[in-house]
């Protein structure tokens, strides 16, 4: 584990430094109680030029980490954008990837801490690097006993993540990211804990997580069968939640309505529920899921019309309908003739008849034809007419009634 951490021009006075259960350690620079308390292998130390002849350093946490493997590492000041640049580069290129890392941001100087927690959101990506810690000496938060608390800002970088998983469930409504950071939180406060689950520890954001992830996997694999299961069962798992997040996951307490509201419309089983769920796979940019589920609605629209089990008769069903929807005459006679048992004659005079059905089955057969082979056919759409034309597929499945 490294530890990072800076060295000013400040004047630094003793204080006893206490964090969680750990032995308190009198001392004026806070790195000192850190490396006492973690031993990390190695320390290194932010230090522009000034902070680098200062005594704080020459004369102070220099010879009180004898000892420990320190490297010092030269900064700018900051005075410009240029220097920020500068030191976000040095904190970068100091760490090795997939280290595990503490920082201490309670010396920075002036914008340094913001930057330390850009460098270490960025390095969590970059370079697989576990920010184990960020954390602040609060001096100036020391009680009438002369112990100072220390602050351990680590959540507050995971907003980082949780703008990025927003945006991610607002642009696409995927809420798998949103699930992923609420399974480590979780994780993280057991791991981290230092008191008993009967203490307030959180019960229920382990199973959101699941709920969530289950929704948006059934989402994104177009399972039918199981996206209304998982949308019902939501609300519940955010009602028992509720607690827990307002407690331990405040970012995601903010989100609740939204989720609750962009989900809602797919807990029933039916015709309307699925043509609304096409309507949201166009509107949240998943063209391939739109196009699949608009043909296959259409298959079990026809079933509805046709009053038959959607599942059972299925096959027949599209027998049918392809043969009626075939544009030559001469090839649709022959079709009928080889199909004729297969389904009963008045099938076909009934899907016959319903000319704006058999507008919106052409329109969704080709186009889902052409993405389902990958545009490995003669003449496909480029990509910008495949995404066109998918935004047309609900108005044209609006047309047809589904109160048979």
């Amino acid at each position: 584990m490294k530890l990072l951490t800076f060295v000013g021009t400040g004047s630094y006075k003793e204080v006893s430094y206490q964090w969680k259960s750990l032995e308190p350690i009198q001392t004026a620079f806070f790195a000192h109680a850190l490396s006492t308390w973690l031993n990390p292998e190695e320390i290194l130390v932010f230090l522009t030029q000034e902070a680098e002849k200062h005594p704080n350093w020459e004369e102070g946490l220099k010879g009180i980490l004898q000892g420990y493997n320190i490297t010092p590492v030269p900064i700018s000041s900051g005075k410009s954008d240029a220097e920020l640049w500068e030191v976000f580069d040095k904190m970068v290129s100091e760490i090795d990837a997939g280290s595990e890392v503490v920082i201490d941001v309670t010396h920075a100087f002036r914008s340094i801490p913001m930057l330390a927690f850009v460098a270490a959101a960025f390095m969590t990506r970059a370079k697989a690097i576990h920010i184990k810690h960020i954390l602040y000496g609060a001096f100036e938060a020391q009680d009438s006993t002369g112990i100072a608390p220390v602050f351990d800002l680590t959540p507050f970088m995971t907003l980082l993540d949780w703008m990025n998983a927003t945006d991610q469930f607002i642009q696409s409504g995927d809420s798998r990211r949103m699930a992923s950071i609420l399974k480590e939180t979780n994780d993280a406060i057991y791991r981290n804990s230092i008191v008993s689950e009967g203490e307030g520890l959180p019960t229920k954001l382990s199973s959101l997580s699941g709920a969530m992830t289950d929704l948006s996997q059934a989402l994104l694999t177009v399972r039918t069968d199981e996206i209304p299961k998982f949308a019902s069962k939501l609300p519940q798992s955010l009602d028992l939640a509720s607690k827990d997040t307002e407690k331990w996951v405040q970012p995601l307490d903010l989100l609740i309505e939204q989720i609750r509201e962009k989900y809602a419309p797919f807990q029933r089983d039916d015709l309307e529920s699925q043509r609304a769920l096409v309507d949201w796979y166009v509107q949240n940019d998943h063209v391939i899921q739109a196009v699949t589920l608009a043909r296959e609605w259409l298959v079990s629209w026809s079933c509805a019309r046709l009053k038959v089990d959607h599942i059972k008769e299925r096959l027949k069903v599209e027998a049918c309908i392809k043969n009626v929807s075939q544009r030559n005459k001469r090839e649709r006679e022959s079709n009928n003739k080889e199909r004729e048992d297969e389904y009963p004659s008045k099938w076909y005079d009934v899907i016959a008849s319903e000319r704006d059905f058999l507008d919106a089955w052409r329109f969704v057969r080709d186009l889902r034809n052409d993405v389902a082979h990958c545009g490995i056919r003669k003449n496909p759409d480029p990509s910008s007419a495949v995404y066109k034309k998918a935004q047309e597929i609900p108005e044209r499945l609006s047309k047809l009634r589904t109160n048979f």
